[in-house]
């Protein structure tokens, strides 16, 4: 009954602090900018949709400002003519046919995401194991959906078509440009020249000659009539014509456009840029590591996108407009017929109308007792700059994570960063490190948080953090757990969960704190 208590109160404290986009597309933004050594282009975005959304599934799309930093002047490994790039070879940085979360943001306010649906449909390896066969009938009219209901999570696994029509593209020339892929290189709807559907080239085909891409669904080729890269990525597959008013979106790719999104990545973290870690995933390996190539042919980066025609397409140094060119939010609705043009897993549509209201508010209700006169008054709203992972320790439960082990597990993460103070710029202690929650019973997987001065600091943390624990530095990692003694003497592995990234978020402050307190009392007498 306490643990019923605890995790009901949980939810009441995780919905006064969520803040969720309204679904006309109203709350939208989005502001981008280069460096002044022209190096890094950085964006933010609170990931609200600019068009309206349909909730398709029992999630919803938050608003949560985020700040990342990708290369303004990308560069890529491997030979031009490599139509399979892999790890292994050294011609692909990245691996994404097991790695979940974002790998680029799109214009309209999203993530772009792999193909990879998580463990529960195992590594990607055909059509049937994507995201889109298994979830695609969950995919709003606009072709994207939610992950979550309490962080920002809306995001592509198919072609954006609301955001395709606001960018006028057109079936009989080049895609325009859509968003950003992590390492820096522009992504693209799924046309190249003269209207040609991309696809993964086969066989008979010539990468580099013919209009096909690698298996990372990237196209290398130098073409001024294109842009002012030498490499891009495209998202692959049918769509609608972004007017559509039912999900789920409709058609939708089937295999033959197999694998509709970033199968892996080919570019590198250049010298001299702080490349921020995509959600889910470890940061971008360091050029220095290969021999690379440089991937544009521009002397000077701007925050003009691509038309896909060698010109000038959108300007995102503030955003787009509201996207109110398809169907009104009022309008949306289940459909209630099968999609003739799809093959997923099930084409019922999965709507939930409790979630779905136009125009939304831009904040969730907040059902916290009113304080009484002698109450002191809720904190104001102000934004937090923090450092956010989750770790999985394996060979101890999460009834051996006691006090004395949650402190040297702080003592740990707090020695990799030098973040903490007023200006964000000293060495932090256990007293700076936050646990969320610490969940599972065979293993123990740690969610915390570090707060820091700046959005700067914040970003330079994740990247210090994520070195720390993660790839060739992972058995370190162990090793100084294990070191600390007591219950944490017996893990045998580590592994990150999410990996770590930077978070600005408004939120009431007061409303945070009993979030964290109630989660660790549902971990307590869990």
């Amino acid at each position: 009954m306490l643990l019923r208590l605890v995790c009901v109160l949980c939810l009441i404290a995780c919905a006064s602090a969520t803040t969720y986009c309204a679904q006309d597309g109203a709350d939208y933004t989005w502001s981008e900018a280069i460096s002044s050594d022209g190096k890094t282009r950085t964006i933010t975005t609170n990931l609200c949709p600019n068009h309206p959304t349909y909730n398709s599934n029992p999630n919803r799309a938050v608003s949560e400002s985020k700040t990342w930093t990708i290369p303004a002047k990308p560069e890529f490994i491997g030979a031009e003519s490599t139509v399979s790039p892999t790890t292994g070879s050294n011609t692909a940085t990245k691996d994404l046919s097991q790695q979940g979360g974002g790998v680029g943001l799109i214009f309209s306010g999203a993530y772009l995401y792999s193909p990879y649906g998580g463990s529960q449909y195992g590594q990607t390896t055909n059509f049937e194991t994507t995201a889109t066969y298994a979830e695609g009938n969950s995919f709003d009219q606009c072709g994207g959906h939610s992950s979550s209901t309490t962080t920002a999570s809306y995001h592509f696994h198919v072609p954006p078509s609301c955001l395709l029509k606001q960018l006028s593209a057109s079936a009989t020339a080049h895609s325009p440009q859509i968003g950003w892929a992590i390492d820096g290189f522009p992504l693209y709807g799924p046309r190249g020249k003269d209207g040609v559907e991309m696809k993964v080239c086969t066989s008979s085909q010539t990468y580099g000659t013919d209009q096909c891409t690698d298996a990372c669904t990237g196209y290398i080729k130098t073409d001024a009539t294109i842009d002012k890269f030498k490499y891009r990525y495209h998202m692959l597959g049918t769509y609608n014509d972004g007017t559509q008013c039912t999900s789920p979106s409709c058609p939708s790719p089937a295999a033959t456009y197999y694998p509709f999104t970033n199968m892996c990545l080919r570019g590198c973290c250049p010298s001299g840029v702080t490349c921020s870690p995509n959600l889910g995933q470890s940061s971008l390996p360091a050029c220095s590591a290969y021999t690379p190539t440089a991937g544009y042919t521009y002397t000077t980066a701007t925050t003009v996108s691509s038309n896909g025609a060698g010109g000038d397409g959108a300007d995102m140094a503030s955003g787009l407009s509201q996207n109110t060119g398809g169907c009104a939010c009022s309008s949306l609705a289940c459909e209630t017929s099968a999609c003739s043009s799809q093959s997923w897993k099930s084409t019922t549509c999965r709507g939930s109308s409790g979630t779905n209201t136009c125009p939304a508010a831009s904040s969730s209700p907040t059902p916290l007792p009113t304080p009484t006169p002698s109450s002191p008054s809720p904190s104001p709203t102000a934004t937090t700059h923090t450092v956010e992972s989750t770790v999985s320790l394996t060979g101890i439960s999460a009834a051996l994570f006691t006090t004395t082990e949650r402190t040297s597990f702080k003592d740990v993460i707090a020695s990799y960063l030098q973040v903490c103070g007023t200006a964000g710029a000293t060495q932090c202690t256990s007293a700076d490190v936050t646990i969320v929650s610490a969940s599972r019973r065979d293993t123990v997987s740690v969610q915390f948080r570090v707060p820091t001065a700046s959005s700067t600091s914040a970003a330079n943390g994740a990247n210090a953090l994520n070195t720390a624990i993660s790839g060739t530095n992972a058995a370190t990692f162990k090793a100084n757990l294990v070191a600390k003694g007591g219950n944490l003497a017996s893990v045998t592995a580590t592994s990150v969960a999410v990996a770590p990234f930077a978070s600005s978020v408004g939120r009431n402050a007061a409303a945070g704190v009993a979030f964290s307190l109630l989660m660790a009392l549902a971990v307590l007498f869990a």
